[in-house]
């Protein structure tokens, strides 16, 4: 329980509180000292009223939910917990009002005070956002913060600024204090948090408090109504409660919460050195006047513009801070306190301090408090006096306490405690009142190891302190404070100031530590104050954070052993010369080196403190506080850690700390800590939890236990003496200083981003292998672990020194993996070169200084078996070690067994530590010996291959092996898979003079499909081998906007165009289709221009040479000898069009310009009329061809033949499959042999059982090849997320995660018999199959259809190219049917056709009969034709490609039947201009069908009655009933296969039969052609389709035989003659 005890000046008063009292916040007097003040924790704002001259204070309360207020001259301003003003007013206080603040409407409030100015009304307040603003009468300004060129906010202060200021004001000026909590001790309070939220009617708001308040029932629940559900939130029913007293709360259920305070756990999923960070920095920055040196700046000039900085107290860990009428007071959390201003009345300490009064002290001065009297651990100040606390209950206050007092300065007044069993734990003082809390609960004698630990941490703390602001922070090296000295003597100031700056920067977390575990004990403490109990151990740093703690003093040690091993404290340039001298006085006679080594080692022997802290409170009875049931503790408001900027300031540089550096502190398990072998409970994640009973205890023993191993180690020892001897190493001058002596620096390789963020994924080391990865001697990381010679004492200073006995291992065998080994060298030599093991790297030391490094990361030592030895030696070396490096292959022998086994153990543990140090999640600590696999960096020299590139990636036994980047210095990279040293699968090379490449590589070649991107802007995709083009592959060049571009698509040899292929040049203008030659076009070919000349014939050296072909525009031709592309050049006959006029000789010149004939002969033809002057006709009366053919007889026989065309396209996928073929170019039969069974067969379906099975291995062996591929490629460009959302996706819709599952096993169909069932399987498999694009036939497909599309599509399309088209995909249909048969061999040859039915046939009724149904046969067909499958290469395979190349085909259709199909079109339009009647009479369409092309409502059934039919749709609103057919012929221009274009067709007649005999009930078997084509004829032209001539035609191509005369093929006919009707009816 806490009391009150109250002074006004030296006269004790009475106070009562009228409620139980918990923390106060704040105390504050009126300015007549009659209206007294207290702010609870709670937000209970306490008041009572001092009559003059009685001695009697009663505290009763006033309002709820006040999160802050002040105290004026005129009125009483206070803000609410929702961040709302209000004020008051003297007379009345219980009457208040809201204050609008105009540009504040949208911002909360957070804190307030008031100057003390008699005359005008100054409020200070600060709001959510952290902003300071200055409220004077009704204007209000912002203060701004004010930095100068090397101050500015801390960015720990910045980062909470917007919760932790506290403000303090005097007369005329205002302090504020950024980063320490505005509330002392963070307690969670749950005092009526419901009950509140009831009266105020809004969360947070203000609410008076009355005598009727449910706050002061004892029940725990009010009066319930019947209609409130149980589960109803409180706030609900607060919207029908005012504030005007308690009886509007009838019929309202409240839960009342008793008040309780609990502890959050403020260290819960944190960093304790980011904790500890936020309560070290601190700022003090002040505004107003300045007379008295009230602002603490130095000086006496005012700041009414703005706030400035007190530097003097910058980052000093501040947790109080008070001001006086011109006078304030500032309170560290080591004890340590400073006071500035006004001290005319002493209240600065002058007297106590016996300085005497100086009048004013403009800049903060520090206490030098008496030590017997104890530390400080609070402070307060009234308008001319202080208060002050310490920790051994003594209160002392200083300066004058009355304002009509004669008295200038108080003496020491120290109030003894009126009881043993109290004890004052908070002052207060305001105006002239000084108040004092205190505690019934004495920790002094209830907890005295408490006690005792707080004073000896926080003299602890003190002392930081002062190392810290007296040697820290270390002064960089600059030229004007530290001589330049030579290369190799010592290390580099970049070095040292990196090694300084570590050892700073760990100090800095040390001192944050310290003071997070001050703040800790002094919770602890708090708590034990007003409970009685202690706190749980997991609130205590240095227990839940052990692992942290101890990382962060490692680090340090780190940071300074590595400082002593490169200049040992010697050069005292770094420190600040005042600083060593004032530290000097702790180590009196100590020289300067000393000092500054025993100040940086002191923080070492902190590990002995925390043991004695984590014993003592370990033993202290555990009590933790549950929450109440249904509610969660809340922690203290800390932000997460994150990335910290470095401080502009270098009086105390901040920390750096990283993400992954943030995890790896705040793990609870360190891979190198001292405390191994102990599993460290974890923090939780976020938030304050609630821990299960006894887990404090669990966490006090294995903090207990990793301090007491911290303590009995010798880790600290031997650390300072591995630098102490490596700085020896280095200093001896025939040792590390004669490699110092013959080293010389060597430039770094400038390495790009991409390496640079590479070595960082795989850790680089920090010394040899970062930068250029070269080794440099004398680094601050470095450490000396085992020489090879054993060298006397240091202290020999003439002559060579003598040693000891012989080398303990030497070299027997030197050599490089690249020449010839020398020979062995069985025993010592003189001149054998010393051999150095260094924790980065392993030296050979020639007697000359020469020096060879080989870095540990790149280092396989495995010892050499007797075996091994190169054959033709007498004497085999005993106790020999082999060595492999990169570049190097070494073999050493040791002197006995005994230091073969000492040398292999160091070897492998000095490699094992550095892997781990760049590779932590990579090497398991578990190993015993270095892994063989692994991953590091190795700048190579002498590789033949890799000569001065930088490798970084996978190694095994010093080949790069696994994932790798390699990169030269020019720009030059590849990075992909290497394996035994070379490039192998996948890989992305870069050279700025020549290109990018990515794709598959082989032996370190470019082998297998890939990607060049060349630098000057062509590209090439296909297929390499050796490194060059090879096989089928696309190259584009140039830009295709531009004119200069062109593609080439074909065959490719030894990196040539070698074969057939297609070039599209864009230059020229022209297309050629035709075989090359070394890159020429040579061989047959043809060539389409485009002004739409057209060429065929021989190339010889790129140009057409002899015999040849030349179509010419409308229809002119000429077949002959040609010179060139347009040249006539020899005997030859032109074709003149129109009318077929022969022009026969010999012919010469060009076709663009003169054309000269000898010996010419002119034919003419008449061409044959009909009497009327039209068109010839042909029998059937179709139009005949003209008499003159539009194209020469050899048209089509000069090019390259289909069956030559694409074939290494199918010699790719055999080779996919394993067989090695070759093809017969009459009837495309494919003679294959299976590699690996030798089985010669002639087509598909003669392949043994044997090597069936082979060709099935192999093609799952490539889908799994090329999804490995897929894999690696993705992974190398970082797309492996997008692969994941891929497979989820798929997951989700129900599909498997990967669509090539089913086609990696042997199917059990289609191997010795065929039926339709396991030929519709077929079907399947081959249409899943080729729309992989992993398996070889769906390569093949996609191959396919890239190059027939580039053949035939794009500008330079000629309608010549049609026929050449539709030979091509013949012959493509024909050999991929034949791959397919090595497949399934019961498919049957392509010669035959095989007609599979069905076992169980059903049988339809024809739609005459009644009950049928939409879309049954309307057609009575045969048993055999309705259930029957006609198998055909081009059934089976048109459905695959013709989607994938019907755009580009149907191009070539519409160019060459333009003129028929404009005609047609012209025509339709005329036919469209009748209505529905008239062109069924215009048609001769039947009149009993003229029914169907009015609008009718309902369907009109004359004879039969309407419900015998089955249900037909209305037709009104869409003007005739063959609407639906309409709509189905329409369809036609949707399909891309023959066959479904047929079924569209016959679909069509089929909504024609419906129609009619669901309205005239007629049997459409009942029709005969006469009445059936008109109507036909009526849905062609309403169905108005474009192109319909190049369908017609598209069908007829590819219409199979057996579908010419069946049904299909009868309504085909129909479709055509409706056209050419069409085409040749005049219509009026």
């Amino acid at each position: 329980m806490l009391y009150l005890k109250f002074w006004l000046a030296h006269r004790e008063l009475k106070a009562t509180v009228l409620v139980e009292l918990v923390e106060i916040l704040k105390f504050s007097c009126s300015s007549d000292n009659n209206h007294l003040f207290l702010l609870m924790a709670n937000n209970d704002l306490l008041h009572a009223h001092l009559d003059e001259g009685s001695d009697e204070v009663t505290f009763s309360k006033l309002y709820h939910n006040v999160r802050d207020f002040a105290c004026p001259s005129h009125n009483l301003y206070f803000i609410s917990v929702n961040g709302r003003l209000f004020e008051s007013d003297w007379s009345n206080v219980q009457n208040f009002r809201e204050v609008i603040l105009q540009g504040l409407s949208h911002s909360s409030l957070r804190s307030v005070e008031c100057f003390k100015s008699p005359d005008k009304t100054f409020l200070c307040l600060a709001d959510d956002s952290g902003r300071l603003w200055l409220k004077e009468n009704d204007n209000l300004n912002l203060i701004e913060f004010v930095r100068d060129s090397d101050i500015e906010i801390s960015p720990f202060c910045r980062e909470k600024a917007y919760r932790e200021m506290a403000i303090t004001t005097g007369i005329d000026f205002c302090v504020v204090l950024l980063g320490a909590s505005s509330t002392r001790f963070r307690y969670n309070y749950e005092n009526s948090v419901h009950l509140q939220e009831i009266l105020s009617g809004e969360c947070g708001s203000l609410c008076l408090h009355s005598e009727t308040c449910l706050c002061d029932k004892p029940d725990d629940v009010v009066s319930v109504n019947s209609d409130v559900d149980e589960d109803d939130e409180p706030r609900e029913a607060s919207e029908r409660v005012s504030t005007e007293g308690a009886e509007s709360l009838t019929g309202l259920k409240v839960s009342k919460v008793p008040e309780i305070f609990r502890r959050s756990n403020v260290l819960a999923g944190k960093s304790a050195v980011h904790v500890g960070q936020l309560l070290l920095d601190t700022e003090v920055w002040a505004c107003g006047q300045n007379r008295r040196g009230q602002l603490g700046v130095g000086d006496q000039v005012p700041r009414k513009n703005g706030a400035v900085c007190l530097r003097q107290l910058r980052q000093r860990g501040l947790k109080h801070i008070a001001s006086g009428n011109a006078h304030s007071v500032a309170l560290a959390a080591d004890g340590q306190a400073w006071t500035w201003g006004d001290d005319s009345a002493g209240q600065l300490g002058s007297k106590v301090m016996e300085r005497g009064s100086s009048g004013s002290v403009s800049s903060p001065r520090a206490i030098s408090w008496p030590v017997a009297m104890g530390r400080l651990v609070d402070a307060a100040a009234g308008d001319n006096h202080t208060i002050f606390l310490t920790d051994c209950g003594t209160v002392v206050t200083m300066g004058k306490c009355m304002s009509n007092s004669t008295l200038k300065t108080a003496a020491l007044d120290i109030s003894g405690l009126n009881d043993d069993n109290e004890e004052p734990i908070q002052v207060l003082a305001s105006g002239n009142f000084s108040v004092c809390i205190y505690s019934s609960i004495p920790t002094r004698k209830t907890f005295p190891e408490l006690h005792t630990l707080l004073k000896r941490w926080r003299e602890l703390l003190s002392q930081c302190h002062a190392l810290h602001s007296e040697l820290f922070p270390l002064v960089p090296s600059s030229p004007l404070n530290k001589p330049s000295v030579a290369a190799g003597e010592s290390p580099s100031r970049e070095e040292l100031d990196l090694a300084v700056q570590a050892v700073t920067e760990g100090y800095h977390r040390i001192l944050a530590l310290v003071t997070l575990t001050v703040e800790s004990l002094g919770w602890v403490e708090h708590h034990a104050h007003l409970s009685g109990e202690s706190l749980s151990l997991e609130h205590v740093a240095p227990i839940s954070h052990c692992s942290e703690f101890v990382k962060v003093y490692r680090t340090y040690l780190e940071a300074v052993c590595d400082l002593l091993a490169v200049e040992g404290f010697k050069d005292l340039q770094h420190y600040s010369t005042v600083g060593v001298q004032q530290v000097k006085a702790f180590f009196p006679g100590e020289s300067d080196e000393r000092v500054v080594s025993s100040c940086l080692l002191s923080p070492l022997s902190h590990q002995r403190h925390y043991l004695d802290l984590v014993q003592a409170l370990s033993q202290l009875p555990e009590r933790g506080c549950c929450p109440l049931e249904g509610t969660a503790p809340k922690a203290l408001s800390v932000p997460e850690l994150t990335a910290i900027p470095p401080h502009p300031s270098r009086a105390a540089p901040t920390m750096h700390c990283s993400r992954s550096e943030t995890a790896s502190l705040c793990s609870t398990g360190s891979r190198g800590g001292s405390d191994e072998g102990t599993a460290t409970p974890p923090s939780p994640s976020q938030g304050s939890v609630t821990l299960p009973n006894g887990w404090g205890q669990q966490l006090g023993s294995v903090a207990l236990k990793a301090w007491r191993s911290m303590a009995k180690g010798k880790e600290w020892e031997r650390a300072q003496l591995h630098a102490e001897s490596t700085r020896e190493f280095w200093e001896d001058g025939g040792r590390g200083g004669m490699v110092l002596g013959k080293w010389k620096p060597m430039p770094l390789l400038s390495l790009t981003t991409k390496t640079r963020e590479r070595c960082g994924e795989v850790s680089c080391p920090s010394n040899s292998l970062a930068g250029g990865l070269l080794w440099r001697p004398r680094l601050p990381s470095q450490r000396l672990i085992r020489e090879s010679w054993v060298w006397p004492p240091r202290g020999w200073l003439r002559g060579p020194a003598p040693l000891h006995r012989a080398p303990s291992l030497w070299v027997g065998r030197p050599g490089t993996l690249f020449t010839s080994p020398a020979s062995a060298s069985l025993s010592p030599s003189p001149s054998t070169p010393s051999l150095v093991l260094l924790n980065d790297a392993f030296l050979q030391v020639a007697p000359n200084g020469s020096t060879t490094a080989h870095a540990l990361a790149t280092l396989w030592v495995q010892p050499l078996r007797d075996d091994s030895w190169e054959r033709g030696h007498h004497q085999i070396p005993q106790n020999a070690l082999k060595m492999t490096m990169p570049e190097d292959s070494l073999t050493v022998v040791a002197s006995s067994p005994e230091e073969k086994a000492k040398w292999l153990k160091v070897f492998n543990s000095a490699i094992m530590s550095c892997l781990q140090k760049e590779s932590p999640a990579l090497v398991s600590t578990s190993l015993a010996t270095p892994p063989t696999s692994r991953n590091a960096s190795h700048h190579f020299q002498r590789h033949p291959l890799y000569r001065n590139a930088v490798y970084t990636g996978g190694w095994l036994l010093g080949h790069p092996h696994g994932k790798g980047l390699l990169e030269w210095l020019g720009g030059q990279s590849i990075e992909g898979i290497f394996k035994d040293g070379k490039v192998n699968g996948h890989a992305t090379h870069v050279d700025p003079l020549i290109g990018t490449y990515e794709g598959q590589w082989k032996d370190g070649q470019y082998h297998g499909h890939g990607i060049m991107r060349y630098a000057n802007g062509a590209v090439y995709e296909g297929e390499w081998k050796n490194g060059v083009p090879e096989g089928h592959g696309i190259h584009k060049e140039g830009h295709f906007l531009s004119s200069v571009a062109s593609v080439y698509v074909g065959d490719w040899v030894a990196g040539c165009k070698h074969g057939y292929g297609v070039m599209d040049d864009i230059l020229t203008g022209q297309k050629y289709l035709g075989m090359w030659e070394r890159g020429e076009r040579s061989g047959s070919g043809l060539i389409v221009s485009l002004d739409g000349i057209y060429h065929e014939g021989t190339f010889v050296r790129g140009s057409i040479a002899g015999h040849g072909v030349m179509v010419l525009e409308e229809g002119t031709h000429y077949e002959g000898e040609l010179r060139g592309i347009g040249v006539f050049g020899g005997r030859g006959c032109l074709t003149i069009a129109p009318g077929g006029h022969c022009l026969e000789g010999f012919l010469s010149g060009s076709w663009d310009g003169e054309v000269k004939v000898n010996g010419g002969t002119f034919h003419f033809k008449r061409a044959p009329t009909s009497p009327s002057g039209d068109q010839p006709q042909s029998s059937n009366g179709w139009p005949s061809a003209s008499s003159a053919s539009p194209t020469p007889s050899s048209f089509g026989r000069l090019c390259v033949p289909s069956s030559k065309k694409w074939k290494s396209l199918f010699q790719h996928c055999r080779e996919e499959l394993g067989l090695t073929t070759e093809e017969d170019e009459t009837d495309f039969v494919v003679i294959s042999e299976v590699r690996a069974c030798g089985e010669r067969v002639v087509g598909g379906g003669g392949l043994g059982e044997e090597a069936w099975q082979r060709v099935w291995e192999n093609v799952a062996v490539a889908i799994t090849r090329s999804q490995l591929r897929l894999k690696q490629k993705l992974q190398q460009c970082g797309k492996e997320g997008a692969i994941t959302t891929t497979r989820a996706a798929k997951c989700e819709r129900g599909t498997s995660s990967s669509g090539d599952d089913g086609l990696i096993t042997i199917p059990h169909f289609g191997r010795h018999s065929l039926d339709k069932k396991s030929y519709e399987d077929i079907q399947h498999y081959l249409l899943k199959a080729t729309e992989s694009r992993h398996h070889p036939l769906g390569c093949l497909v996609s191959s396919l259809a890239s190059a027939f599309n580039a053949t035939y599509g794009g500008v330079r399309v000629h309608p010549l190219l049609l026929p050449h088209a539709v030979s091509e995909l013949a012959s493509l249909t024909l050999r991929l049917y034949a791959i397919c048969r090595l497949l399934f061999p019961a498919l049957p040859d392509h010669h035959h056709e095989l007609i599979l039915f069905s076992r169980d046939a059903t049988h339809t009724k024809p739609i005459g009969a009644g009950g049928e149904k939409p879309g049954q046969s309307a057609v009575e067909e045969g048993e055999d034709d309705e259930d029957s499958v006609v198998v055909t290469s081009p059934g089976l395979l048109h459905p695959i490609l013709m989607p994938r190349l019907h755009s580009s085909l149907f191009v070539l259709y519409a160019l060459h039947n333009k003129a028929e199909d404009d005609a047609y079109w012209q025509q339709l339009l005329k036919w469209n201009r009748h209505d529905n009647i008239s062109l069924m009479a215009l048609l001769e369409v039947p009149r009993k069908f003229w029914v169907c092309a009015s609008e009718l409502e309902s369907p009109l059934v004359p004879s039969e009655d309407p419900s015998s039919l089955p249900p037909t749709p209305t037709h009104s609103c869409r003007g005739h009933a063959f609407v639906e057919a309409v709509e189905t012929l329409q369809q036609l221009k949707t399909t891309f296969c023959p066959t479904e274009k047929l079924q569209v067709i016959h679909r069509t007649f089929e909504r024609i039969a419906y129609t009619i005999q669901g309205i005239l009930g007629v049997d459409f078997k009942q029709l005969g052609m006469d009445d059936l084509f008109p109507i036909f004829h009526f849905i062609v032209v309403k169905a108005q389709i474009l192109q319909l001539g190049s369908e017609i035609h598209f069908i007829e191509d590819f219409l199979e035989s057996h579908l010419r005369n069946g049904e299909l093929g009868m309504m085909f006919t129909t479709l055509k003659a409706c056209y050419y009707q069409i085409l040749q009816e005049k219509v009026g």
